[in-house]
């Protein structure tokens, strides 16, 4: 018997949009998936492993999750999950502080951090700061330098001094305001906190074996009673000394015009003179607690702290990494009083104008408004309190 042969030409919906050319003959039966009387192979209604119903399979979409939404998958990005760090940010070196102010993110090998071990399981840790504008365009800084990361401690004071800063106390009657190694030190005066920091370069020189040069010169060195005055501009002098008026400040705000930083671009505080745990940073966060920053008179109770100083580093840092800027102690810085600040455009300083000296940051009894960036206050360098504390910087070598 003759074979038969016969051409169909067959359109494919849904699979393919070309015409394919199917020649059907005579053979051996074989399966009939569908019963129809047409063998698979010949049968255009026969499933087959692309095709299902005139269906084109599509493989399952893959979501990738990005919880920070800075275009690194979770599963490679360390900060994806920190929500201290807020969204559309990021933290190449998983340090906690984000790459726009962080100065190692990018480059591994710039140094950062200086450590400056006191001995008496003592150290002292420092943050570079990089030289720039300020946020508002008031001044310019044109010279790197480090800054402690806390406020100087009672451990560390007495470590470097062998006394305790509240020996002879002053002011309020040797009250006691906090008491703990990790507790900032205080009844702190100025000249106190400047032979503080002749004592640590001195140390630096002797672990480094370098010869940096002592910021202050002091008489009584090393007592109560010490008298100190800067021998230089701060700005030239290698050795550690109290930051200038500009220097605190451009480290407190850490990128922000505002009084307070935080992680969503920082802001004021609507209730100024208000002592409310919850008052909030106008940052358009609608999160951001004044008290998740800073110790001041809305928390100034807060579990067994009553009415004192609170340990150190126990608050957010700023973007800087740059603990308590804001509230526990105030702060001394370099500057005289007297001057309108800043008093220039470049590496603003007011060598002379009076016999006071500048204090910055608020303490732990303060206001809102007493403990913003903004804030200053002025008093004599050798008045201690219980609310005055202080912290060095160190000026960049290269």
């Amino acid at each position: 018997m003759p074979k038969k042969y016969f051409l169909l030409i067959v359109q494919f919906i849904g699979c393919h949009s070309d015409t394919k050319e199917t020649i059907m003959k005579d053979s051996e039966p074989t399966e009939d998936v569908v019963p129809d009387n047409v063998t698979e192979g010949n049968d255009i209604d026969e499933p087959t492993d692309e095709q299902s119903t005139g269906e084109q399979r599509t493989e399952p979409s893959i979501e990738i999750e990005d919880n920070d939404n800075d275009g690194v998958s979770a599963e490679d990005d360390c900060d994806d999950s920190n929500i201290e760090l807020g969204d559309m940010t990021d933290d190449a070196d998983c340090d906690g502080i984000q790459t726009y102010y962080d100065c190692d993110d990018l480059n591994g090998d710039a140094e950062c951090e200086l450590q400056l071990n006191l001995g008496g399981n003592q150290k002292l840790e420092m943050v570079l700061i990089p030289t720039g504008d300020e946020p508002n365009q008031r001044y310019e800084l044109t010279s790197d330098y480090y800054i402690m990361k806390t406020e100087v401690t009672q451990g560390t004071f007495e470590q470097v001094m062998n006394y305790d800063s509240r020996d002879g106390c002053g002011y309020s009657g040797c009250s006691d305001y906090g008491e703990g190694s990790d507790f900032p030190a205080y009844y702190v005066n100025w000249h106190m906190a400047a032979d503080f920091a002749n004592h640590v370069t001195i140390i630096h020189n002797e672990e480094f074996g370098t010869n940096l040069q002592e910021c202050y010169t002091c008489t009584n060195i090393g007592l109560l009673n010490v008298e100190c005055a800067a021998n230089s501009i701060p700005y030239q002098c290698s050795g550690y000394v109290l930051p200038t008026e500009s220097e605190w400040e451009y480290a407190a705000r850490s990128g922000t015009q505002y009084d307070f930083w935080t992680m969503y671009g920082g802001g004021i505080t609507s209730l100024g003179w208000d002592c409310n745990i919850n008052i909030l940073i106008q940052d358009g966060s609608n999160t951001s607690l004044l008290s998740d920053y800073s110790w001041f008179c809305g928390n100034q109770i807060f579990g067994n702290y009553i009415n004192t100083t609170k340990p150190t580093a126990t608050k957010l840092p700023n973007g800087y990494g740059i603990y308590d800027m804001h509230g526990n102690v105030s702060e001394w810085v370099a500057d005289f009083g007297g001057c309108n600040f800043p008093e220039t455009t470049v590496d603003p300083y007011c060598s002379f104008g009076s016999t006071t000296n500048v204090v910055r940051g608020g303490n732990w009894f303060d206001t809102p408004s007493a403990i913003g960036v903004n804030s200053r206050i002025e008093n004599y360098p050798s008045f201690r309190y219980y609310g005055f504390g202080f912290r060095i910087v160190l000026h960049s070598q290269e």
